[in-house]
């Protein structure tokens, strides 16, 4: 398995954020819609990263995500930004060993325009500087992610399913054709044992509830 490739072996904690109806297309009051996502329409798996460097811890970063993402604000150009539903990615990798789930899986995300209605996101707390167990949880979630949803049946892990948001994601700190080979390499070793095991799921309360 590719837990022999790191030095450290990390329990992940996925914090689960809330439910929603599958039948249902959510709104909020003043927000963007979010729209039912079936899991016959996912297709791929898109990187970003979180400048949690502005932030003293996880917790922090999280509280910073769910103000930008929930809460709206001002675009570059002055002009309002409206808020969305909740969470725009789906999945945030701290460096704490806990992986959140920021974003029902049933939902489409808002974190990459073009590619939400066909995507989760997952973003890694930080920018240019990840370190091994932090990268290990990544492939971890990723793996599992892309054997539940046979993601790699036709041609295999390949960026096609795994792809950056943008040129600069998830930063210098990441050798993207290494961290496909991994991920590729663990989904071959879930595939060949039968046993696809989920990250360590725990509900938490949504830490957005709490920021004003």
């Amino acid at each position: 398995m590719i837990r022999n490739h790191f030095l450290c072996t990390w329990s992940v904690l996925v914090v689960v954020l809330g439910t929603v109806n599958a039948k249902e297309v959510v709104h909020r009051p003043g927000g963007r819609k979010a729209f039912v996502m079936p899991a016959s329409a996912v297709k791929k798996l898109v990187i970003h990263y979180a400048r949690s460097s502005d932030y003293s811890n996880d917790e922090d970063t999280v509280r910073g995500i769910w103000r930008t993402h929930y809460l709206g604000g001002k675009r570059k150009d002055g002009s309002e930004k409206p808020p969305w539903y909740g969470f725009g990615y789906h999945f945030g990798v701290g460096r704490n060993g806990v992986v959140y789930e920021l974003r029902s899986r049933k939902l489409q995300g808002a974190h990459a325009p073009g590619r939400n209605e066909e995507s989760f996101g997952i973003v890694l707390f930080g920018i240019k500087k990840f370190d091994e167990n932090q990268i290990f949880l990544f492939v971890q979630t990723a793996a599992w992610l892309v054997v539940e949803y046979n993601l790699d049946v036709k041609e295999g892990v390949t960026r096609k399913i795994i792809q950056p948001h943008h040129g600069t994601c998830p930063g210098n700190g990441v050798d993207f054709d290494k961290l496909i080979k991994l991920i590729d390499l663990e989904v071959k070793d879930r595939r060949a044992s039968g046993k696809n095991i989920s990250p360590d799921f725990k509900i938490a309360p949504r830490p957005g509830l709490a920021v004003k």
